[in-house]
């Protein structure tokens, strides 16, 4: 039985925003040299973009983000603890967002 955050992770996946899909078409494939996985458990978090290998996130913040900055620095610093880099991209200005 799956955790609740693959489950999480899952849905997630399946009602991605606007930004979220476009960033995934710059991410994917490995145009980067580095295979990044969508929506990935990462401990109690699902990190928005995950290149594993490279132990790099990339958050993407929508409108979510500004009522819940507490909740965003502890995951941030959860994050940052355990990986070599973690990046935050706003997602103001996009559609779908």
């Amino acid at each position: 039985m799956p955790s609740p955050e693959v489950d999480l992770a899952r849905y997630l996946r399946r009602n991605r925003t606007g930004v979220e899909a476009r960033m995934w078409a710059l991410l994917r494939g490995r145009k980067l040299g580095v295979k990044f996985r969508r929506r990935h458990p990462n401990g109690p978090y699902v990190a928005d973009f995950a290149g594993v290998s490279a132990r790099l996130v990339v958050e993407v913040d929508g409108g979510t983000h500004t009522e819940r900055t507490a909740y965003d620095q502890h995951r941030d610093r959860w994050l940052e603890s355990r990986l070599a880099c973690h990046a935050r991209v706003s997602a103001a200005g996009g559609r779908g967002a």
